[in-house]
């Protein structure tokens, strides 16, 4: 398949519905990586109030998610030809090739 058989407005489309099921509010999907996040967190500061020790597996996965949250705000970013400065990346969420783009440019 060549870019020619791709049709930018279907494959926009789709992008934007998997990116917003991703991101969907917790009060609206329990399988998006948001509700995940929010459930994860909620367990490790119920831990936290109760003076335990929150579950190791659970930060882990809390992280997983905060990553995997991030990945989709840089690819939100990217399907509308973003700058990630403007859109709030931080150096150390930038691929190493945006970081020599932009170290050449500065």
């Amino acid at each position: 398949m060549s870019n020619a058989d791709v049709d930018l407005e279907t494959a926009e489309s789709l992008a934007r519905a998997r990116l917003a099921e991703a991101l969907r509010h917790p009060g609206e999907s329990t399988g998006s990586d948001v509700a995940r996040l929010a459930e994860l967190a909620d367990a490790i500061t119920t831990a936290l109030e109760r003076g335990e020790i929150p579950e190791k597996r659970t930060v882990e996965e809390a992280r997983f998610r905060a990553d995997r949250i991030e990945t989709r705000l840089d690819e939100v970013t990217a399907l509308f030809g973003w700058h990630p400065w403007d859109a709030g990346a931080n150096w150390g969420s930038l691929p190493d090739d945006r970081r020599a783009e932009i170290e050449d440019r500065d």
